[in-house]
């Protein structure tokens, strides 16, 4: 991670450009379906993912088969509801985290924009007049020395 202890307009842009940018895609990555045609946690506890191997189409989350159904023996139903439950709250934080990771990279981008823009107006605002001044000083120190090897 970035050592942002300092402000420094190079080091905000690598903060923004791999730290936060390897977060987002760390959580799309969890949103979004793979390659390999594994579904999001989010699809899968919406109630609307069906895959056709599972013959109980009420049930498609964790494919419980007959343990599925309440009984004395088993509860089923309970541990889907609680996984269904589990599930849709993570998939919430993981949306909720992408969400303020892309304000967190847009307020950067703004911020790096004014440091940028603030940085050239300081620039431009030194005029000829004002950087003479500054180096009046100078011109004393350098033909004093020339003067005192004489």
């Amino acid at each position: 991670m970035a050592d942002l202890t300092h402000m420094n307009l190079q080091q905000l842009r690598n903060f923004r450009d791999h730290d936060v940018e390897d977060v987002l895609k760390a959580i799309r990555k969890c949103r979004e379906e793979d390659d390999g045609g594994v579904p999001p946690l989010g699809k899968l506890v919406d109630d609307k993912h069906n895959t056709g191997d599972n013959l109980d189409k009420e049930h498609q989350a964790l494919q419980l088969g007959p343990m599925v159904k309440e009984s004395d023996l088993v509860n089923g139903q309970t541990l889907e509801k609680a996984m269904k439950k589990t599930g849709g709250a993570m998939a919430k934080l993981l949306k909720d985290q992408e969400e303020f990771f892309e304000e967190l990279k847009d307020g950067l981008d703004e911020t790096i924009e004014k440091m940028e823009k603030t940085k050239q107006d300081n620039m431009d605002s030194i005029d000829a007049q004002t950087l003479l001044q500054n180096f009046s000083g100078l011109d004393g120190t350098f033909s004093s020395g020339s003067e005192d090897d004489d």
